[in-house]
This record gives structure tokens, C-alpha cells and sequence, in this order.
């Protein structure tokens, strides 16, 4: 029988060694603020047995479907970043639409979805509020982790919204930009700030390639063309693109240790639920989960 590997990344470590420095060496801050820290990034964004599910015939089979996507992406990292290489062939841009895809819903706050809708949905159903009616909570935990599996092992879903957009790829000589736990970002139209965005409305998504280069991915509008370009960074655009970062990370905010300026001193606090809902049965004081 295979070694089962234990310590999962949720976010890789190809990925964050382009906001460490030669030592590998990243600083994390995990918000408010309070605490920050240097850590190599063999151990950053490390969560035992995220990935792993009952398969007695390979235990490791979403961990190296994973590293196989990582691998791929790993190498079209280098071309952009190191190569500078661009535009990208339709493989490369496939291969990378397909590992922002995943890295949005293989983090934990997408589990933490996956149970907050477990809880709405039992607060609901259930006269008595208990959310744990009807099954066990080793059965629930369980359910949720292959419902939140399941839907990673159905990335190559996710990949057309990404690979169907115009790229627009930001190199950075002087600012340098951040990431974090949930580093794919999603912008609203300007024209309609308050409307709900997903991958498939949003009018631009955000994504930090390195410290110095960051990926902006545009909605098509009627009669344009896709079509890839690059840009020259500014204060400005760095500003859009950490102001981005900060506000989708849920805990923990990676940067080189040498760009802990770009900080600001005001950072919003760990975000407590992922789904709200009005439903009366859903309300904390009714016994429901989400809120």
C-alpha cells in the first residue's frame, strides 16, 4: 500500500516561493494584524489530511491529481515569470485556467461553505433546530469533505470561465504586490458594484503571480474580441490588486519579508461566515448555523 501523504498545501509551494525570499522564507500575517511571523514555505498554508478520502485502492488520489495540476502550472509559471514568455499558447493558457480553477475551490473556506449549507439546510429541515438531527457528526464532517472534494475533482468545470476571457499580464518594476489564503480574486462591474459576483459574471478577476507580476483576467463584452495583452504596473493597479488580496483572505496574508510596507495598517478581521441567508429557521437564535 502507497505512503499516505499528510500534510496537504492548499495553497502551493511552487506558488508562494515567488513571494519568498532565497531562503524560502515567507512572512504570513494572519488578520487582524496582530500576529505576523516569518515561515518556510515547506510549512505555509500546510492542513493534515485536507485531501485525503476513504479509497483503500489509493488514499493519495485528489493529493496527486493536485500535484499534477501544480506540476503543469509550475511550468507555465516559469515561462511567463522567468522566460517572459506572452501571450501563451491555448495549452498553457488551458493549463493555467484549469489550476486557478481548482486553487478557487480547494481551500478551506470552500469547505467551510459546504458546511454552513449542511447547517441552513438541517436548521431548516429539523422542528427541533438541532442540525446534527438524522446523522452523526464523524457522518456529516464526512459527507462535507467529499461533497467539497467532489467538487475540486470537477475543475476542468470551472476552467472555461477562466480561459474565456481576455488576459491582460501586469509586470511590476517598483511596487510589489501580496497574496494570501484565497488569492483569486473577483471584481464586480464598476457600473453595478453591489451585485453579486461569481466566475461567471465577475468583470475582471484578480490573480498575483509573483511579488513583481499579476494577472488580470477581463469579462468579454458583446462584439469584443479575447485578446492578450500586457501592461505596465503602477501604483495604482498594485493598489487594486492588494486591496483585492486583503479583502478575499480569510486569515492569513503571504508577502515577501522584504515588502511588509505594502501592508496597510487598517485589515479587516477573519471572515466568521462564508453564506448568509434571511430564512428565520437560518437565524443564530433559532438554533441555525449560517447567517
Amino acid at each position: 500500500m502507497a505512503q499516505i501523504a499528510r500534510g496537504h498545501h492548499t495553497v502551493p509551494r511552487f506558488y508562494l516561493d515567488r513571494f519568498a525570499n532565497d531562503g524560502h522564507q515567507i512572512g504570513v500575517l494572519r488578520l487582524p494584524g496582530d500576529i505576523r511571523y516569518r515561515q518556510s514555505t515547506r510549512d505555509v498554508s500546510v492542513v493534515r489530511d485536507f485531501y485525503n478520502i476513504d479509497n483503500r485502492a489509493d488514499p493519495n488520489a485528489v493529493e496527486n491529481l493536485i500535484a499534477e495540476i501544480e506540476g503543469e502550472a509550475a511550468a507555465v509559471f516559469r515561462k511567463v515569470l522567468d522566460d517572459h514568455q506572452w501571450p501563451l499558447d491555448n495549452n498553457d493558457r488551458s493549463i493555467l485556467a484549469t489550476f486557478f480553477g481548482l486553487q478557487r475551490v480547494r481551500a478551506p473556506h470552500q469547505r467551510q461553505v459546504f458546511t454552513e449549507i449542511a447547517e441552513v439546510i438541517a436548521s431548516v429541515l429539523s422542528p427541533t433546530g438541532d442540525t446534527d438531527a438524522g446523522t452523526g457528526k464523524a457522518d456529516q464532517t464526512n459527507e462535507i469533505k467529499h461533497a467539497h472534494i467532489s467538487s475540486m475533482v470537477d475543475v476542468m468545470a470551472y476552467a472555461p470561465f477562466y480561459f474565456g476571457r481576455s488576459w491582460v499580464l501586469i509586470r511590476f518594476s517598483r511596487k510589489r504586490l501580496l497574496t494570501g489564503d484565497a488569492p483569486v480574486s473577483l471584481l464586480p462591474n464598476p457600473a453595478k458594484p453591489e451585485a453579486a459576483v461569481g466566475i461567471g459574471n465577475a468583470w475582471a478577476i484578480l490573480f498575483p503571480m509573483s511579488r513583481t507580476t499579476g494577472l488580470t483576467m477581463f469579462q468579454i463584452m458583446a462584439g469584443e474580441k479575447q485578446i492578450d495583452t500586457t501592461a505596465d504596473g503602477s501604483t495604482y493597479l498594485a493598489g487594486v490588486f492588494n486591496d483585492a488580496t486583503i479583502n478575499n483572505t480569510r486569515e492569513r496574508i503571504f508577502y515577501h519579508p522584504d515588502d511588509v510596507s505594502m501592508i496597510p495598517s487598517e485589515l479587516p478581521v477573519p471572515r466568521a461566515v462564508e453564506i448568509s441567508t434571511d430564512h428565520p429557521e437560518a437565524k443564530p437564535d433559532d438554533g441555525g448555523g449560517a447567517k
